[in-house]
């Protein structure tokens, strides 16, 4: 059956030598919710860290047999986007099945401290 669910992502970055980023997500569902935080390493940016908090979200959605999504974000950044393009493609790619109904909404930062607390966490790992 299908099963609607929402999902929010957060990313903290911090610039060091290894450009750490911890990625934070909440998923909401029918089911309940989940909490995921992932620490990457060689982060462009914070805004690369956004993008790929969501990226990662999304994933755990499509994973997990979600098929009506919203994704809300809290990126405010006023760069040019261009060093998202393949986050933003594979974002793209996995929203774009026939059988998936995936909307994106902005949410202001202090909506989505869940996330953005499990982001800074992620860093706190290693």
């Amino acid at each position: 059956g299908s099963l609607p669910g929402g999902g929010g992502g957060g990313g903290a970055f911090e610039e060091k030598v290894d450009k750490k980023a911890g990625l934070g997500s909440t998923v909401q569902s029918t089911t309940g919710f989940a909490h995921n935080k992932k620490t990457v390493s060689n982060v462009s940016s914070p805004l690369m860290a956004e993008g790929l908090a969501l990226r990662e979200a999304l994933k755990h959605c499509i994973t997990n047999g979600l098929d009506s999504i919203r994704m809300d974000l809290n990126i405010t950044r006023h760069e040019p986007l261009t060093e998202l393009h393949g986050v933003l493609s594979d974002i793209s790619n996995l929203s774009s099945s026939p059988y998936l109904s995936v909307s994106f909404s902005w949410i202001p930062r202090n909506q989505n401290l869940v996330a953005n607390s499990l982001a800074k966490g992620a860093l706190c790992m290693v």
